[in-house]
């Protein structure tokens, strides 16, 4: 028995019903392990309730567990409609993490240009110049976060945006973020001298962009798993 169905004490009859269920549910969900057992874990124990009430009232455990999952319907549409929920929220947390991670990325690759000397402003023309793709990458990328942000929370609650879009624009952001760091990081290479150590800060600075790469580069392709489900 499924560990989701071993805590309800649901007969065998009714377990076997459910199990079955949760298992067309489960393959159709575009989500993480973690996620897809939250998700199990809450449609069974709403199903153990309302087969609990159906036996109540005298019904057999498999009569009443057939019925409890016709009321609830079709797994694949219940997935995509948790599909349909989760993806503007993923593309929120995506865009928050991108505006709030950009400052703190950007100011830790400017402090690694020595070669600007103390003045801030000549360090960030430095870096740029390095880098003569990253303000059009910018100027693409921030929109869409900022979209992709009002997918969920207080934006959304007063002017919601299309699902399709808000999911588009995550993608779109996950995409120049790789692309911005990925620059970055071939130019500090292209830039370090042969055979001399990186100073510490260069270390930093890209050990910085790997991490945030590996993360929305893992969020990116949720965000796009979850729009081919049809959110």
């Amino acid at each position: 028995m499924e560990p989701e169905l071993s805590s309800l004490g649901l007969e065998r009859a009714a377990a076997r019903v459910v199990g079955e269920y949760l298992d067309v549910l489960g393959s159709h969900l575009p989500v993480g392990r973690r996620a897809r057992i939250g998700i199990r874990a809450e449609i069974a124990d709403g199903l153990a309730c309302a087969i609990e009430g159906r036996m109540v009232r005298g019904e057999p455990a498999r009569s009443a567990a057939v019925a409890a999952v016709a009321d609830l319907g079709d797994p694949r549409e219940l997935a995509l409609a948790f599909a349909g929920q989760l993806g503007p929220v993923t593309a929120h947390r995506l865009g928050v993490a991108l505006v709030g991670s950009g400052p703190l990325v950007g100011l830790i690759w400017v402090a690694a240009r020595s070669d600007g000397g103390s003045d801030w402003p000549a360090r960030v023309g430095t870096v740029l110049a390095a880098v003569p793709l990253y303000p059009p990458i910018l100027a693409v990328t921030v929109p869409a976060a900022v979209v992709a942000i009002a997918g969920a929370g207080w934006f959304a609650r007063r002017r919601p945006l299309p699902r399709r879009l808000v999911t588009a624009a995550a993608v779109v952001a996950a995409i120049g973020c790789v692309a911005g760091d990925l620059s970055l990081l071939t130019a500090a290479v292209v830039s370090q001298p042969v055979g001399r150590p990186a100073p510490a800060l260069v270390v930093l600075a890209a050990a910085a962009s790997v991490v945030r790469l590996s993360a929305v580069s893992w969020a990116g392709r949720r965000i796009v798993r979850l729009r081919a489900a049809g959110c």
